[in-house]
């Protein structure tokens, strides 16, 4: 599939001949095990192509195990629930693909981004080659817990942090860290999930060809959000 798709010349506006791949099949997932394409989709953001990723469910099993029903799909960002209009929000890449997850708010600029979402256990942030990042729940935690200790915060303090507050509130944590990188990041956490996600850095020209987000929740599910080319 890869090596056909590659070989596809003839633009159709930013396109190659198609505007996505099916990046998540749920069927293929609990039938065969073979449900993702992620790496197909990086190799060709890498090769700068604007392809789109889209889960679907490719149901046969609505009743019987292993069932494959209600496990991927699109949420599209219209105005006007018609035909055209839809169809016109999946060529522009105007919606994200979810096994669960919900997307709420989701902002990016070349030195900021803001992402506010149901409950999840961790953010990717996926760029070319070797470049990218991740944060999980347990990594915050270990934070939280490292800083607390006076040797293990001295260490943090020299290698990585300028300033750190944690606010802990009921079932409402806010976590604000500045690195010695001049990064600074804002985390919200409720019902023992990451419900926001802000990081600013300083100034910069972007580098890469694109960057992509997924999300993931306590079950493992994803969502993906389109790539910024």
């Amino acid at each position: 599939m890869h090596e056909d798709l590659i070989r596809l010349e003839g633009y159709i506006g930013y396109y190659i001949g198609y505007i996505g791949i099916e990046i998540y099949n749920t069927g293929c997932d609990v039938e065969v095990a073979k449900g993702y394409s992620l790496t197909h989709w990086d190799n060709f953001l890498s090769s700068r192509r604007k392809i789109w990723g889209l889960a679907v469910d490719d149901s046969h099993r609505y009743f019987l195990l292993p069932i494959d029903a209600d496990g991927g799909w699109i949420w599209i960002n219209v105005d006007d629930m018609n035909p055209d209009e839809i169809l016109k929000s999946i060529r522009e890449g105007r919606f994200y693909s979810s096994m669960a997850p919900k997307i709420i708010v989701f902002r990016y600029e070349s030195n900021y981004l803001r992402i506010e979402s149901s409950p999840i256990s961790r953010i990717n942030i996926i760029i070319v080659n070797r470049e990218g990042f991740s944060l999980s729940l347990e990594t915050i935690e270990r934070f939280i817990n490292d800083w607390r200790d006076p040797y293990k915060r001295k260490l943090l303090c020299k290698k990585l942090v300028r300033d750190f507050d944690y606010v802990s509130e009921a079932s409402k944590q806010e976590i604000y860290l500045e690195t010695i990188n001049n990064e600074k990041l804002a985390i919200e956490i409720k019902n023992k999930g990451i419900v926001k996600f802000e990081v600013k850095e300083a100034k910069k020209e972007n580098k890469y060809p694109y960057v992509r987000i997924e999300v993931i929740d306590k079950k493992g599910r994803y969502a993906w959000i389109n790539p910024i080319i």
